[in-house]
């Protein structure tokens, strides 16, 4: 959420955060889900 998103940059973490989503990006690939899914 946007919250959540904001809280992590104040705490520095926004690159924790890159990475966690590009592992969940990468993981829904390898599943076999695609955008169509997130629309």
């Amino acid at each position: 959420t946007c919250e959540s998103a904001v809280q992590l940059r104040k705490a520095g973490k926004v690159t924790v955060r890159e990475s966690s989503l590009k592992e969940l990006g990468t993981t829904h690939f390898r599943y076999g889900v695609v955008d169509e899914h997130f629309d």
